[in-house]
């Protein structure tokens, strides 16, 4: 079988989410697949080759398309472009990992003959959170750009709660929910201590932490996060500080440092900005908990990486974050403020056995998610359309 994986999502979030469970995924799959019957190709919409991204599996063919020189992409050239890479490598089954990439147009199905189209669906949290995302217009094309993954042959989700969104919401049943993992940098102990003392220094870290790492989206619940975190403070002035991570823009970072001062929060409520890959890694090992009460998640990747960081966890009693977490996870109403201080309040009360199971109960849940397994589960997907 030849197998043609698209690029363009990748490139379009390098160094993000979809970027990151691009790459994981694509590495694993060349690596398992590459053989006299299973044939890899990727198109690739950049000059810059992949090599560097892939370095663990370069056996692939890769296509390459300037798309940088024709943008912003035209419907007639991205069709032309899929037509001749999909005719050229004779591609039986075509892949991207983003079906609901909004940067590009939407693929069609009849753009690819008799070839498989398939696709990954990360979560459709716009449409089931559209009061907020479509307040002022564009739900009827976000729904238009979902209704279209009918067509696809097939598609991947990471979750069972958005496989049951895509049906509920607009009948789409061929899903199937792979899940995903992460990987987290193998870094010398060394570099981390010297990188965590610089870091206390830089964002004025004085005394134990919990750590919340997500972005500025409705979905991420940062007002409630904020406003729990204050009223569990003024409760008690000794709870464990809390280090936000989230790369901010500078529309909001005068209200938040204007917040911060307000209430005297400035070694309590501490918003890093983005931080480097050894800077990340070295603020969850010296954590004591990851806090991700978020609204709404297609799978909440912050909480599989604080496992593998070792923390233990509180987060959300909704969507796919109890689905992952089950029993191994404090879990909080996000839509609570109340039950968001609760949560913080229980946490910093907890003495060290209890904080331990839940560690334990963390590294055992996180055995069940592995990029070998998710790639196996692709594979045997798409071996059998």
């Amino acid at each position: 079988m030849n197998i043609g994986l698209d690029s363009f999502p990748l490139w379009n979030s390098m160094g993000r989410g979809i970027g990151n469970y691009a790459i994981s995924l694509y590495q694993k799959v060349i690596s398992q697949t590459c053989n006299q019957s299973n044939k890899i190709f990727i198109l690739n919409w950049r000059s810059e080759s992949l090599k560097k991204y892939l370095i663990e599996t370069q056996n692939y063919t890769e296509y390459q398309v300037d798309a940088e020189k024709n943008s912003p992409l035209e419907v007639s050239y991205v069709k032309e472009q899929i037509q001749k890479f999909v005719k050229m490598y004779e591609i039986n089954v075509f892949y991207t990992p983003n079906a609901l990439e909004q940067q590009m147009p939407y693929y069609e199905k009849e753009w690819f003959g008799g070839t498989k189209l398939i696709g990954t669906v990360h979560d459709i949290i716009p449409w089931k959170m559209k009061k907020w995302y479509f307040a002022t217009g564009g739900g009827e094309k976000y729904k238009s750009y979902c209704e279209n993954l009918a067509e696809y042959d097939l598609l991947f989700s990471q979750s069972n709660t958005t496989k049951k969104d895509l049906e509920e919401e607009f009948g789409i049943v061929n899903v199937v929910n792979i899940s995903m993992s992460s990987e987290i940098p193998q870094i010398d102990q060394v570099q981390l201590d010297k990188k965590f003392d610089e870091i206390r220094k830089k964002f004025n870290i004085a005394e134990s932490y919990n750590i919340f790492v997500g972005g500025l989206g409705i979905n991420k619940n940062l007002p409630n996060i904020v406003r729990a975190y204050l009223q569990a403070y003024q409760s008690n002035r000794t709870i464990n500080a809390l280090v936000i991570v989230c790369k901010l823009n500078e529309g909001v970072k005068k209200d938040i440092y204007s917040f911060i001062k307000r209430y005297n929060l400035q070694e309590k409520l501490i918003f890093t900005d983005y931080v480097e890959e050894i800077e990340m890694a070295a603020l969850h090992l010296y954590a004591d908990w990851c806090v991700f009460p978020t609204l709404y998640e297609g799978f909440g990747m912050p909480v599989i990486e604080a496992w593998k960081y070792g923390l233990p966890v509180l987060t959300s009693d909704n969507s796919s974050l109890y689905e992952i977490t089950q029993n191994a996870a404090v879990h909080v109403n996000p839509n609570s403020v109340e039950s968001i201080r609760n949560g913080f309040e229980l946490i910093d009360k907890m003495d060290n056995v209890e904080r331990e199971r839940y560690r334990k109960l963390g590294q055992e849940r996180v055995k069940h998610f592995s990029w070998d397994k998710t790639a196996k589960m692709f594979m045997d997907e798409i071996l059998g359309l």
